[in-house]
């Protein structure tokens, strides 16, 4: 079955001795077999944001990607 799968993950990881210094990200995702379940596409949505002065403090980008599946199993492309 031809089915698109839809992913999101979030993360939190503060930095040791300093929970006011952090790190927070974000990905969404959806990824779709394409003529066959061999052969998928994958878009993602990324955004970090680092609290950590001086640094650059958020980070956004997307990607698209083609996904190849070897061996046995569902498709996943992670």
């Amino acid at each position: 079955a031809k089915a698109a799968q839809l992913h999101a993950d979030v993360g939190f990881v503060p930095k040791a001795g300093d929970p006011t210094d952090y790190r927070l990200s974000a990905k969404l995702g959806v990824m779709m077999p394409l003529w066959t379940e061999t052969l998928g596409i994958s878009v993602v949505f990324a955004d970090e944001y680092n609290n950590s002065r001086g640094a650059w403090r958020n980070e956004a980008q997307g990607l698209a990607s083609l996904r190849l599946r070897f061996g046995r199993g569902t498709f996943s492309g992670r």
